[in-house]
């Protein structure tokens, strides 16, 4: 951590916000270290949630919906480092529509592809999320959480 943060110091960038948070999430993401870290990291997804996803997933699959490559790579950049990004526990339900939405996109990836996980606030597959182009619907506490990180998710058109 000391050697990022005296990179960017050294490169006159800002500083990370929540790096110890996105380091830790990251190693403890790692298989070689899955049981090692002091974490609840189980992906909790609602049935309403849930249901709302598969539609989205199902209308994208159907009526694609996607931005530039460009944008996507710009999205993903923010995720990446995004202290909501994290690679949870996954039941198999979980796995298998997170699979489904990653299938969405085709072949599509962006240089993050292997450092995205899921969204802590809106539990979507980042993989597939930043090439979204469509709709979405937060409630209130997930707009408040995703304004604290000024998440590009917020200027997408709600529903």
């Amino acid at each position: 951590m000391r050697r990022i943060v005296s990179y960017r110091e050294q490169n006159d960038l800002s500083p990370l916000d929540a790096l110890s948070a996105v380091l830790d999430n990251y190693w403890c993401s790692k298989p070689q270290n899955k049981g090692l870290c002091e974490q609840n990291n189980q992906l909790h997804r609602s049935l309403w949630t849930t249901i709302r996803g598969g539609v989205a997933v199902l209308v994208n699959m159907l009526y694609p919906k996607v931005v530039a490559d460009e944008k996507a790579e710009k999205r993903a950049a923010q995720c990446a480092i995004c202290p909501f990004n994290e690679f949870p526990d996954k039941g198999a339900f979980v796995s298998w529509s997170d699979s489904v939405a990653v299938a969405s996109i085709g072949k599509k990836k962006t240089s993050f592809h292997e450092e995205l996980g899921n969204c802590k606030v809106c539990t979507c597959v980042l993989k597939a999320k930043v090439f979204y182009d469509g709709p979405v619907k937060f409630d209130a506490q997930q707009i408040q959480d995703l304004k604290s990180v000024n998440c590009w998710q917020l200027n997408l058109p709600q529903e």
